[in-house]
């Protein structure tokens, strides 16, 4: 007999964000698997700048918005008009940051909550629920749909909320009420799945009375790159793609920059021969202090591009760029963008702190070449000597080479379709 499931994501295809892909690819997989039916939970008004969804197949999938979608989705890469200027727009948004707890999601919670309870109405089959954050409102959802029928409750956390972000923060008044709402949750779920083996601990050591937890990475997905737009010759220059955000320096782009900016001084590469792509979206001034750093033609940014192309940039390119910040909330996890890098099969250059779960993941799949993160003159030199060795091998074709190679079981669990069926079986055990 198939399990019946709610999937409750504020975020969720054809909205274009990140916190979307996960699950998306957790109902496709589990709904294709043939053991479990979804219903998804989701709302069109989480429609963000980077405009719809260019990957994913709906047709399949049984999805319920509770809105009609007051956001057109626009085209890809069409930022959202800001309003308000400067001193201005950075106060409402602080003033956002206090009021809206747990976080904006929290506009969306009361007609999500009556329209979760009309599914389980009209779906008494269903028994379970799985709510997935980075949006904690979707645990809350979970939270009193659960008090309510007592159906069995899977709560995904892949950001860390209260714990390594808020209480990190300078916020006046609402340290407390987060707290509070996080120690509910994590208490009232009856298992807890976390992205990442540091974050689990983390967890479990400030929170004793969670009743059971299990790990299951994020990861990429076969299908995405199969069949993809591969060069069929090597680049000319030496090309290294980024992809994403900097969270406002939280991932700085200078140890990389200002290392290749040594190779060049010292004569060793000539300008001309790389190229640093960017795709994302970046704040005017930390790219002025970029191009500051190198010469003007290393340097190239797309802006905001579609998904698809993104995921082309990453097959044509040399080399992968991947940072880390040095924060807990962000080495104690592992960005999305790092496993399509792994799918890509091109050459990461990770800068990372050491004791971050990036940088053993990688060591253990053997991936590319690990950097410091820190930024002071004796790093930048020993970095430029790793990209160094790094470029030579680019130079006499080696570079890419036995890349994954005996590393399949390895890099099982970072593929999703493998993480839904983890999925199936944590809804067997319970």
């Amino acid at each position: 007999m198939k399990a019946k499931l709610l999937i409750v994501s504020y975020s969720f295809p054809p909205d274009n964000v990140p916190a979307a892909q996960r699950p998306y690819f957790m109902a496709k997989y589990l709904q294709e698997s043939g053991t479990v039916d979804n219903i998804v939970l989701t709302s069109r008004n989480a429609m963000s700048s980077l405009g719809q969804s260019d990957w994913a197949d709906l047709s399949n999938l049984n999805i319920v918005y509770t809105d009609k979608g007051t956001n057109e989705p626009g085209i890809q890469g069409q930022q959202k008009k800001k309003s308000g200027k400067g001193l201005k727009r950075s106060l409402l948004k602080s003033i956002g940051r206090e009021i809206l707890i747990p976080d904006k999601g929290i506009l969306w919670f009361f007609k999500a909550l009556r329209k979760a309870k009309e599914i389980l109405r009209d779906h008494p089959d269903i028994k379970f629920i799985f709510s997935t954050s980075p949006s904690l409102v979707n645990h809350l959802i979970a939270y009193y749909v659960v008090k309510k029928t007592g159906i069995k409750w899977i709560a995904d956390f892949r950001d860390f909320y209260y714990l390594n972000d808020i209480e990190e923060e300078r916020y006046l008044f609402r340290k407390l009420i987060d707290r509070h709402i996080e120690r509910k949750i994590v208490a009232a779920a009856d298992h807890l799945v976390f992205i990442g083996n540091d974050m689990r601990s983390e967890y479990l050591k400030t929170y004793p009375g969670i009743r059971d937890s299990s790990v299951i990475f994020n990861g990429f997905d076969d299908n995405e790159f199969a069949g993809g737009e591969y060069r069929e010759t090597p680049n000319k220059k030496f090309t290294i793609f980024y992809a994403g955000t900097f969270y406002n320096g939280i991932r700085s782009p200078f140890p990389l920059l200002k290392s290749l900016s040594l190779l060049v001084n010292d004569a060793r590469v000539a300008a001309d021969d790389i190229e640093v792509v960017i795709a994302g979206n970046i704040s005017k001034d930390l790219l002025d202090r970029m191009k500051e750093c190198v010469p003007p033609q290393m340097l190239t940014y797309l802006g905001q591009i579609p998904r698809k192309d993104v995921l082309k940039h990453m097959a044509n390119a040399d080399a992968l760029w991947l940072i880390v910040g040095n924060r807990k909330s962000h080495y104690m996890g592992f960005p999305v963008k790092g496993f399509e890098y792994m799918a890509a099969n091109r050459h990461v250059l990770l800068f990372a702190p050491e004791h971050s779960e990036a940088s053993r993941i990688f060591s253990e799949l053997n991936c590319g070449s690990a950097f410091s993160s820190d930024e002071n003159d004796i790093v930048f030199r020993a970095n430029a000597e790793k990209l160094w060795d790094v470029y030579k091998e680019f130079r006499n074709g080696s570079l890419n080479n036995g890349h994954h190679s005996g590393n399949d079981e390895a890099i099982k669990k970072y593929k999703r379709k493998y993480q839904a069926f983890q999925f199936s079986e944590l809804l067997n055990k319970l």
